[in-house]
């Protein structure tokens, strides 16, 4: 039986992805961001932020004043993985960031616009 945090939860997860592409979010970027059944046990919270850092949603444990600092993180891995990748071969690929802690993990992606955030519990 699922909790109604997990109810709640998955709910936010789709209201999430729909705002995302409702604001114009890369089609990557919100399918690759799609969590399988059991992946979405472990979350926790979701937030979206836009390319300048404003909170656009927060659900669960998320905390909207991280905003700031999860586009930071996301647009210096962008600028890192362009970086390490060859002048001739252009790379498509979003990366997507890990923080891990013995309490939970952040998965951090962000395409052109917008930067999701999942929390999960680790």
């Amino acid at each position: 039986m699922e909790s109604k945090l997990d109810t709640a939860l998955d709910s936010a997860y789709e209201s999430v992805v729909s705002l995302a592409a409702t604001f114009g979010a890369n089609p990557r970027l919100t399918s690759t961001a799609r969590l399988s059944s059991n992946q979405t046990e472990s979350v926790t919270g979701i937030l979206l932020v836009d390319s300048e850092g404003l909170c656009l949603s927060a659900k669960g444990v998320a905390p909207p004043l991280a905003a700031g600092y999860i586009a930071s993180i996301a647009l210096r891995a962008s600028r890192l993985a362009q970086h390490h990748s060859s002048n001739t071969e252009k790379d498509d690929s979003l990366p997507t960031v890990c923080i891990e802690s013995s309490a939970m993990n952040i998965l951090i992606r962000q395409d052109d616009e917008m930067t999701l955030a999942v929390y999960k519990t680790a």
